[in-house]
């Protein structure tokens, strides 16, 4: 329940800070991963990945993963924070369960797809 406890300004503060992880994920991880030693990065065959005729190829993919990922990231904090700002605005403000924890489950769900994706990915040296 809404209770007052913070100005417009400290909310859309709070909505802007809530942003930034997801744009680093989207914009500077994975520039951030390609920049690493192939020795300190955890991937499943990782010599056949990092071998330097696929190094692009590979951080190409990763650039586009987290991307995506960022976006999903994005959605559900523009969704929820949304949802919130939409309760404040009725006369019985409560946060709506279904649609709440409905984007959550996807996002859980998102998550192993995309890990699955990943290791399916990188679990073989073939394409």
């Amino acid at each position: 329940m809404p209770n007052g406890w913070m100005t417009k300004t400290q909310f859309f503060i709070t909505f802007a800070v809530a942003l930034l992880p997801a744009l680093f994920i989207e914009f500077w991880l994975h520039r951030k991963i390609s920049k690493t030693p192939g020795a300190r990065i955890n991937l499943p065959n990782k010599e056949y990945w990092l071998a330097p005729e696929r190094r692009a190829e590979t951080f190409a993919y990763f650039g586009a993963f987290f991307a995506w990922y960022g976006c999903a990231f994005l959605f559900v904090i523009a969704a929820v924070m949304g949802m919130a700002m939409r309760a404040n605005l009725d006369p019985t403000p409560q946060l709506p369960t279904t649609p709440t924890v409905s984007i959550l489950v996807g996002f859980v769900l998102f998550n192993i797809v995309a890990i699955g994706g990943i290791y399916r990915r990188f679990s073989t040296t073939r394409k």
